[in-house]
């Protein structure tokens, strides 16, 4: 990135799932769970040849896994 020059990239994800895996790996029936996740990734050029990096994110879902 150029000295003085910016960039910004602002991503909203949405995952769904209704579908898992057994330890046999199978497919079978889970309880529905949807994850959000918003996120800002920028980069802003200090000098020629040194650009700082960010990214920070928010996430929202379910945090508890099921033994099957």
């Amino acid at each position: 990135m150029k000295d003085g020059e910016g960039l910004a990239i602002l991503k909203y994800e949405e995952q769904k799932a209704d579908t898992g895996f057994s330890p046999d790996g199978l497919k079978v029936p889970i309880d529905r769970r949807v994850d959000e996740t918003l996120s800002l990734y920028t980069e802003y050029g200090l000098r020629d040849r040194l650009t700082l990096q960010t990214k920070v994110a928010l996430t929202r879902g379910p945090r508890q896994f099921h033994r099957l």
